[in-house]
């Protein structure tokens, strides 16, 4: 689980899903994704981070 500060990097090999509440959501320093990263629909989900990248990979928040 990530904390505040941390800079997190999603690996191209990886799928995470974003379960973080709100209330649990840390300020990331920065994240980088090459892989994918989806929100787990359901509730409102915060993320809090200062720098953020897509490179070779996928955010995917809501739907169509």
């Amino acid at each position: 689980m990530p904390v505040d500060g941390d800079e997190v990097v999603i690996p191209s090999d990886w799928y995470m899903l974003y379960d973080i509440s709100e209330s649990d959501a840390p300020k990331l320093a920065s994240l980088e994704i090459n892989g994918d990263l989806t929100f787990l629909e359901g509730e409102d989900r915060l993320l809090k981070v200062y720098n953020l990248w897509v490179r070779a990979g996928e955010l995917n928040i809501g739907t169509s």
